[in-house]
Formats: structure tokens, C-alpha cells, sequence
């Protein structure tokens, strides 16, 4: 069996990726569970999404630029939504102890938009690196060789 005829493997992702989606993996899963009615365990379900998406950047070659801007908007989103939700039970709080209306500070809606623009920007880098990571796998992948032709004769 020559060279050409061996099957394609496809390259492997590395380790650093793997566990980046496992352990975000780990992460959402936990918050989700023993985060019913407290924010920790929801913020940590928050941060397992973003290190997940971190970890899906990977494009198939080795840089890391992707990483490092999925990496940072993740924070910014993990930010946002820690500000927000603290912002929100606030003013829950004080409308409970006034007997007032709930009147949400204007610092919330561009805490809210900055988180949504974070988590645009995160979800934009994990698209790419999947088209990225498509891309190499089909340069990679040699064309098929027709029927009933040698791949050994030379035309």
C-alpha cells in the first residue's frame, strides 16, 4: 500500500482546546444545576459558556490569535452579565423595601448592550474558526482516485 493509497487522518485537535471544552463543558452544566435561585452558580454556568466557546476556536492551524479575542470578549460578556444581574437585583431590592415601581439604573441598558456586543463578537470568532477548521480539512483530504485507475501508473 503506497503513500497515496493510505486513508486521510484527519489532524487531531489539541490538548489545550480539549480541555478548554471540558472543563466549559463541566462548567455550564454544574451552574446550570446548582443554579436555581442564586447568581454564583449561574455566573459560573455564564463562564463555562464562555471558556466553551474559547475552547471551540481552534482553526486548524496553530495560531491563537482566535483564542486571545474569544478569550477577552468572554470575559466582557462574563462581566456584563455579573454588572447587570447585580444591577437588576438592586433595584428589585430597593422597589421592594419602597414599595416602589422597579426603576432599573441607566447604567444598565449599556452594561446589557457591551455584554450582548461581547457575546456577538464571541460566537462571530467560534463561527470563523469552524470555517477555518472546514477549510483545512478539505486542502488536506487528497481528491479520490476514479474507479478502476491505478493510483501507482503514472498517465
Amino acid at each position: 500500500m503506497s503513500q497515496h493509497d493510505a486513508p486521510a487522518v484527519a489532524e487531531r485537535m489539541p490538548l489545550l482546546f480539549r480541555r478548554l471544552i471540558l472543563v466549559g463543558t463541566l462548567c455550564a452544566l454544574a451552574g446550570v444545576l446548582a443554579g436555581q435561585f442564586m447568581m454564583g452558580p449561574q455566573m459560573l454556568s455564564v463562564a463555562g459558556i464562555a471558556v466553551l466557546f474559547t475552547g471551540l476556536t481552534y482553526n486548524g492551524t496553530g495560531g491563537r490569535k482566535l483564542l486571545w479575542i474569544c478569550a477577552g470578549a468572554g470575559s466582557a460578556w462574563t462581566v456584563a452579565t455579573l454588572i447587570s444581574g447585580w444591577l437588576l437585583l438592586d433595584a428589585l431590592d430597593s422597589a421592594i423595601v419602597s414599595g416602589r415601581s422597579l426603576d432599573v439604573p441607566g447604567a444598565g441598558l449599556f452594561v446589557l448592550v457591551a455584554g450582548a456586543a461581547a457575546f456577538t463578537l464571541m460566537v462571530v470568532t467560534a463561527i470563523v474558526a469552524a470555517g477555518g477548521r472546514s477549510r483545512v480539512r478539505r486542502e488536506s483530504v487528497p481528491p479520490p482516485v476514479p474507479a478502476g485507475t491505478s493510483s501507482s501508473s503514472a498517465a
